[in-house]
């Protein structure tokens, strides 16, 4: 199977990341995690030790006279992860302010030298704002790109991507992307026809964890993907399911086989409405984003949940909380009880389990009571959390006495 060796895979990760003005914050959160994010897919099991992980970056922007910088600045790839620190430590956040040069930057990525045979190929994509050319109202280009850049259509490139077995996840940071008319159902079209995903980036400091679930969950799903291509094909495309039941049936199938795929639990915020379903069956039915723009259905009412819309309002109380993304890297499920210090009572459990993750709220500063258990065995420790974190169950629990 492509990527495997027998001690794990070889994986070619290729950041495309924003860097026009309103992406400063994950900008930094980047700069600030990119060690420990390979250090821990390094140390995930899943990848091979010895120049197993090697990771490329595309920063992009717009085109003149939006932006004058650049529009893309790409980044060779390379297995020394300090060399990526300092590529990021170079970037600043600037200029840019409606749609972006993101068709350029696509296009860098399909022809970057050094993309590997064998290898799981994954790129990540974070940002705020959609290309030029889908439609948006306040599109100052028309057509992909002003004249004189040679840039491919995007549907085009994703469909050579996936015959070649790239994966594309997006990071779709919000709330920002949904103001777009059209963004969010062109990056999800993108996932789908390169069997990745797209999941929202609410908070910049969930970035690191967004990105190591994504290329835990590529590997994974490029040694099942072949194996159900055909079912998903016949639901899409001749049965007409919506893509969330096709994925929910497929890991059903996947569960009575006793598979199991890495898969990344975020907060849904966006609403299932008739226009988005619409709007990304006519992206992936479409030869280009012109022709799909022509067909493309203004979302009524917004894309986000009710109580998502709530969570954006100042909250009349003013409590502050921290967000935690309790993950679990190991091979068996761990169960977590967890209580407030000062209210014993309250005892709650959830199910983190194997190669999962879910995030989970807590008043800040607030001393937790934490029990972990995995099969007859139980630990106790205590966490009092200032900021919002990643928690790692498995290795807490084998840390503990």
């Amino acid at each position: 199977m492509s990527g495997e060796t027998s001690s794990g895979a070889l994986v070619d990760l290729l950041f495309i990341q924003d860097t026009t003005g309103s992406m400063g914050p994950y900008i930094q959160s980047a700069k600030e995690s990119v060690l420990e994010v390979c250090r821990l897919l390094q140390e995930s099991g899943r990848i091979h030790k010895q120049g197993g992980l090697r990771v490329g970056l595309i920063a992009y922007r717009d085109y003149p006279p939006e932006a004058r910088a650049y529009v893309t600045k790409p980044f060779p790839f390379t297995d020394d992860i300090n060399e990526v620190q300092n590529h990021l430590n170079g970037l600043m956040a600037g200029e840019g302010g409606n749609c972006e040069a993101f068709c350029s930057a696509l296009r860098d990525a399909y022809y970057m030298k050094g993309w590997r045979k064998g290898a799981v190929k994954v790129i990540v994509i974070i940002t705020d704002a959609p290309p030029h050319g889908i439609g948006e109202p306040k599109d100052s280009v028309k057509g992909i790109a002003p004249n004189g850049y040679s840039v491919e259509d995007p549907l085009k490139i994703a469909r050579r991507m996936a015959k070649q077995e790239f994966i594309i996840m997006g990071l779709a940071c919000e709330p920002t992307l949904s103001k777009y008319m059209y963004g969010v159902d062109f990056y999800k079209s993108l996932s789908i026809i390169t069997s990745g995903a797209l999941y929202p980036l609410t908070k910049p400091k969930l970035l690191a964890s967004c990105i190591i679930g994504s290329v835990l969950e590529s590997i994974d799903v490029q040694k099942l993907s072949l194996e159900y291509q055909e079912e998903i094909a016949h639901r899409f495309f001749v049965k007409k399911d919506s893509v969330d039941q096709i994925i929910k049936d497929i890991n059903k199938l996947m569960s009575s086989a006793g598979q199991t795929a890495m898969t990344v639990s975020t907060e849904n915020i966006y609403k299932t409405s008739p226009e988005s379903k619409h709007n990304i069956r006519i992206f992936l039915n479409s030869k280009s984003i012109g022709e799909a723009a022509k067909e493309l259905q203004k979302i009524q009412g917004g894309r986000f949940t009710p109580e998502y819309k709530k969570s954006l309002e100042p909250p009349k109380d003013k409590t502050p909380i921290a967000t935690v993304t309790f993950k679990n890297t190991g091979e068996n499920h761990i169960q977590l009880e967890y209580y407030e210090a000062k209210d014993e009572n309250s005892v709650k459990k959830v199910l983190v389990r194997a190669n999962h993750m879910l995030m989970l709220n807590f008043l800040l500063n607030a001393t937790m009571y934490i029990t972990l258990t995995k099969g007859r065995f139980h630990k106790n420790t205590s966490c009092t959390f200032t900021s919002d974190t990643d928690f790692d169950v498995e290795t807490k629990f084998e840390s503990l006495s």
